[in-house]
């Protein structure tokens, strides 16, 4: 009995050293191949650093395993980050030194999170503190990142959860039916707003996974306030029309993991991640 509750006691310590010293600093870089027929010609073969959910307060070992992984991956094309960059409005300085690690060829850009909205921060500072870095925002809006694929449009819907400041229709009121999207939401809950404008890829965070899976539970907590079944992962059309109710034909959605986490700083099998996403015509 003794021996028994020995080992009891000391798997408890070790799932805890794991889940609080181990996993939440254990990186997996993603890269995909995304193919669609309407990739246009000028899009083929680039790259794009897809990264969300940050959450710096502090350059600390999260921020520089983050800063030692980014400069591993050399230059992209572009860098998307899909909210949730920052925990609090003074760690500024951190999350700068953080992204100097991005090399981005044609630029960075960011839609906002909840974090950006929270009643404790100065959100006007944190927009200009964000630009100071370099970082452009797609508040409700859409840019033609690449000269030479003017037909490639990058849209930015703002927050939807805790503030509804998302405006589906300003941000994709300048695409035409002929341009192949990709738009960053920093939540996957407002998915079924976005599909009647037939994006043709989502990015979204938020969720952080779930950052708890339990065996035979899965998923503990989504952070979302409806379709928490879009939790993490890939959601090809079929898969996605099922789980947000509304039909689509060609819309992806990609939910990452993210990087940071909430309050409670533990991962169990939900590491963090940074995606590497290229574009190929099929």
């Amino acid at each position: 009995m003794t021996l028994l509750l020995t080992a009891v006691a000391a798997a408890i310590v070790l799932i805890a050293i794991y889940i609080t010293a181990v996993e939440p600093y254990w990186f997996r870089t993603v890269r995909l191949d995304v193919r669609s027929p309407r990739v246009p010609a000028g899009l083929e073969g680039r790259t794009v650093l897809f990264l969300t959910d940050i959450h710096t307060s502090k350059y600390g070992r999260l921020e520089k395993t983050l800063s030692r992984r980014l400069r591993e991956l050399g230059q992209v094309d572009l860098c998307v980050i899909t909210g949730d960059l920052m925990y609090r409005g003074s760690a500024g300085g951190a999350l700068a030194r953080v992204l100097e690690n991005v090399d981005a060829r044609s630029g960075k850009y960011y839609v906002c999170g909840n974090s950006e909205y929270k009643p404790y921060i100065d959100h006007d500072e944190m927009i200009t503190a964000y630009g100071n870095m370099g970082l452009t925002e797609l508040r409700n809006r859409s840019v033609t990142p690449f000269p030479d694929a003017p037909s490639f449009r990058l849209v930015g819907v703002d927050n939807f959860e805790e503030c509804d400041v998302a405006d589906p229709a300003a941000a994709f009121e300048e695409v035409r039916d002929t341009d192949y999207t990709v738009c960053l939401s920093h939540a996957p809950s407002n998915i079924d707003g976005l599909l009647k404008y037939g994006p043709d890829l989502v990015l979204s965070g938020h969720t952080h996974g779930g950052q708890v899976r339990l065996p035979l539970f899965n998923v503990v907590y989504t952070h979302m306030s409806r379709l928490d079944g879009l939790h993490g992962g890939m959601y090809p059309p079929d898969r996605l029309s099922e789980l947000a109710g509304e039909k689509t034909e060609k819309t992806l959605l990609i939910v990452s993991n993210g990087i940071g986490t909430s309050a409670i700083r533990i991962r169990f099998r939900c590491r963090p991640q940074i995606h590497i996403l290229t574009f190929y015509q099929k």
